[in-house]
């Protein structure tokens, strides 16, 4: 995962926010160059979202995270 090779290949990364979108613009700030990794061009998400392994609603980047929540990012995979 591109994603990962930017982190290191860190599987955690600790960031902060009140919401996911908080959060992945946190990542974005620590993680130099993911921007296009985390965000398609037109702004949605280019990566499928779980919060504490479970589904982000409609991938709502809007929804408020607790602490000690986990974000996970997945990329999306299609082909056929």
């Amino acid at each position: 995962m591109p994603l990962q090779r930017l982190a290191s290949n860190r599987e955690n990364i600790e960031v902060t926010g009140a919401t996911v979108k908080h959060c992945l613009d946190d990542l974005i700030k620590q993680l130099p160059g993911s921007g296009p990794q985390v965000y398609l061009p037109d702004g949605s998400l280019a990566l499928l979202l779980l919060l504490n392994n479970e589904p982000l609603p409609d991938q709502d980047v809007n929804h408020p995270v607790a602490d000690n929540d986990e974000i996970w990012l997945l990329s999306i995979v299609s082909g056929g």
